[in-house]
């Protein structure tokens, strides 16, 4: 099978610092690339099975993308389904607008406060727009539609994801991703059992990647989780502790 090269490019993720200037740069590509004899495109950002990935790792285009192929699917809904009805528009809802927000979230889940309320603005704008429910606040017509919001299941997916990743529900080592706390270190604290090693240092673009931004979402779990199955353990994910922990509070 031939390897389409036009479909190949160079993308240099990470920075280095001037010594004379004591700047951070993103670092330029320093060779040219060659693939079946075709030089290779060099570009600032790339999709890679559908994740937008840039030199510079902020995810800004990746946010950008899917919100607005959300908001344009959301468009779509109201203005193509004949049914009037909230339970049905709010199921569409969740076929074919959530899952956009959705995909992929682990990876690239925003840190910022405005991409926050960026990715949520496309869950208040579909639902303001139900009937009878245009002079709701976003919280009631949350409650009054069975809705949780989307940092809410994030985080959520985001612990769930730990729990498969530590009790081998996934194809992968633990020991690539997380290190438990044992011994002493571990008996001093008044928490579960299954507590993480938070890295010693970390730059502000690794912090925001998963194996390190849910470190302390997942060790500040109440004692009362139960890490019995991965059923019993989403149940033990109350709406409240998400909610404490989200860094927008829509209530």
């Amino acid at each position: 099978m031939n390897i389409s090269h036009h479909k190949c490019c160079i993308i240099t993720i990470g920075r280095s610092v001037n010594r004379i200037t004591a700047k951070t740069n993103y670092r330029p590509t320093l060779f040219n690339y060659e693939l079946a004899a075709s030089p290779l495109s060099i570009v600032k950002s790339v999709s890679d099975l559908g994740v937008i990935i840039d030199s510079q790792l902020n995810f800004c285009d990746q946010i950008a993308s899917v919100t607005r192929k959300a908001h344009q699917r959301a468009n779509l809904i109201h203005r193509c389904f004949l049914s009037r009805e909230r339970d049905s528009l709010v199921l569409a809802y969740k076929i074919y607008v959530r899952p956009i927000l959705e995909y992929c979230s682990n990876v690239w889940s925003p840190s910022l406060k405005r991409d926050i309320l960026s990715i949520e603005a496309v869950q208040r704008r579909f639902t303001k727009r139900l009937p009878g429910l245009s002079n709701i606040s976003y919280h009631v017509r949350l409650k009054l539609l069975k809705l949780e919001s989307l940092e809410i299941r994030r985080l959520r997916s985001d612990l769930i994801l730990v729990y498969k990743i530590l009790f081998g529900h996934v194809y992968c080592s633990v020991v690539n991703y997380f290190k438990l706390k044992t011994g002493e270190r571990l008996k001093s604290l008044r928490r579960h059992s299954y507590q993480l090693v938070k890295p010693a240092r970390e730059s502000s673009a690794i912090h925001v990647f998963f194996v390190n931004r849910v470190i302390k979402l997942w060790n500040e779990l109440p004692l009362s989780t139960n890490f019995s199955s991965v059923k019993q353990f989403k149940a033990s994910l109350t709406v409240d502790y998400l909610t404490m922990k989200c860094q927008v509070n829509f209530s």
